[in-house]
């Protein structure tokens, strides 16, 4: 599974880039999210590692993600491991120059047990629903920085 969203926030790159990089502060900012629980704060954003619990399609998990890779004011990638599929987010930041910021993101899913690869086709369904949740996230964080 993959796929890429794009969002405009009129907020600058260095508030946006906060933003969306506060890991802790996203419970209280994006409404999908019901707990987030620090497991490895590394004092850095590369290296941060949180659980995550949420209801999605009516059922609450947690899931363990970790940030490996991140450029301030540029990009950051969060990856984790859930229901045998590697599942790998990158947001990535650009200046439109006029007080306001495109932030693309990029979602990939990558089957790794023989389960998950039988279940690759039901998957598909779950494609709208999934970038529905995704872009809800995303326009939490926007109506953030726009007030």
């Amino acid at each position: 599974m993959k796929l890429t969203l794009h969002l405009d926030i009129n907020a600058n790159l260095p508030d946006t880039y906060q933003t969306f990089t506060d890991i802790q502060g996203s419970q209280d900012t994006i409404a999908g999210i019901e707990k987030i629980e620090t497991v490895d704060p590394t004092g850095n954003l590369v290296g941060t590692r949180w659980r995550e619990t949420r209801t999605e399609f009516g059922k609450t998990d947690t899931i363990e993600m970790w940030v490996t890779d991140a450029k301030a004011n540029d990009f950051y990638t969060v990856e984790s491991d859930a229901h045998g599929t590697h599942y790998t987010s990158t947001y990535r930041f650009e200046s439109l120059g006029d007080d306001s910021t495109r932030v693309t993101f990029e979602f990939t899913g990558k089957p790794l047990t023989i389960g998950a690869k039988l279940a690759t086709p039901l998957m598909m369904l779950f494609i709208g629903p999934t970038k529905k949740l995704f872009l809800k996230d995303m326009q939490d964080l926007k109506s953030k920085l726009e007030k």
